[in-house]
């Protein structure tokens, strides 16, 4: 996740999603679910090296360049460094790609989610067509079917997630770690500072944050899972 300084026009989403495909591309990445928001971003997404932090610092900093030069404007485009959240397991993810693509409902930016055109969700609910760079194919692997059963039974998932999504917003707000309780103590047994940085509130907050620079990299290097 990472928060837009400056809202985006079409044309710059459009810009995003390209530049999505060149950074899974360049960086040997697999996005299996997206949403773009006016003030934010959410990714789903696996690394196979470990190469988070490079991949998004490329993405961020071409992606502004272009902002910047096609707008004519100078600066900062997102707000700070990128939130990142390590999944557990195949239950996990899917339930984080429901809350992903409930983000245009939850801002009030439309009624039904079929009519939000700028997330990956019209392609598992609605089985249309996907960028050549998406990986639908795992997500998709976890139901049965065939393959309008399984973009039905998603279509359903997504629309029953209401009743979890509040418990998934806390989990969220805990930690960089998004799993089972035995998950997330691992993780945080393994990779919490010794002491605790002052400067990095979610530390001293629930002792359970990474350090996000180094200690990240390493976990997502271990599990491969990832929420950016």
């Amino acid at each position: 996740m990472n928060k837009i300084l400056y809202p985006p026009d079409n044309d710059d989403r459009i810009l995003f999603l390209d530049l999505m495909g060149k950074t899974v591309e360049l960086f040997n990445i697999e996005i299996y679910a997206y949403v773009l928001m006016t003030n934010h971003y959410h990714v789903l997404l696996k690394t196979n090296e470990s190469n988070l932090s490079r991949s998004m610092q490329w993405f961020g900093a071409t992606y502004t360049r272009r902002f910047n030069l096609r707008h004519k404007r100078s600066g900062h485009l997102f707000q700070g460094r990128f939130k990142s959240f390590l999944v557990q397991s195949d239950g996990y993810v899917l339930r984080l790609s429901c809350y992903i693509h409930r983000n245009p409902l939850r801002a009030g930016r439309v009624e039904r989610l079929s009519e939000y055109r700028w997330s990956s969700y019209l392609t598992y609910g609605y089985n249309q067509k996907a960028e050549d760079w998406l990986n639908t194919k795992f997500l998709f692997s976890l139901f049965q079917g065939s393959q309008k059963e399984k973009s039905q039974a998603y279509r359903r998932m997504v629309q029953q997630y209401s009743l979890e999504e509040k418990n998934t917003l806390e989990d969220l707000r805990h930690g960089l770690a998004f799993g089972s309780h035995s998950f997330i103590n691992e993780m945080r047994d393994k990779y919490l500072p010794a002491e605790l940085n002052r400067e990095q509130p979610e530390q001293k907050r629930l002792k359970q944050s990474l350090d996000i620079k180094g200690q990240l990299a390493k976990a997502a290097s271990l599990l491969g899972y990832a929420d950016g």
